[in-house]
């Protein structure tokens, strides 16, 4: 569930909030009642989360020069400079799956 929770939230960030279900089965190719259902949370079939990835991908340019990015970082940048991207990158995603873990878990305990 995280991952069609995450490429749903990718597609609205892509897109924007404004998007209607006519709007978005039409990018897709997915029915409109199917499109509301997976909004409200029914479990997505691999072919509807590979239509997702793909406007993604045809849509994002992120996706597209990041990789090509990444390559040429290791190709052209110290070992110093790959590991504080590397780290980077895995503070990036250790916030994001911290911040998919249900609130009612997490307990702050103040010190005076």
């Amino acid at each position: 569930m995280i991952l069609q929770q995450a490429i749903i939230q990718n597609y609205f960030d892509l897109i924007g909030n404004k998007s209607t279900l006519k709007k978005m089965s039409e990018d897709l190719g997915i029915n409109i009642t199917r499109v509301f259902r997976l909004l409200q949370g029914a479990e997505m079939k691999l072919s509807e989360y590979e239509k997702f990835k793909n406007f993604i991908a045809k849509h994002d340019a992120n996706i597209n020069e990041l990789p090509q990015l990444s390559k040429r970082c290791l190709e052209r940048l110290s070992r110093k400079s790959q590991s504080e991207i590397k780290i980077l990158m895995m503070r990036k995603l250790s916030l994001w799956e911290f911040m998919q873990k249900p609130q009612e878990n997490i307990s702050i305990q103040l010190v005076a």
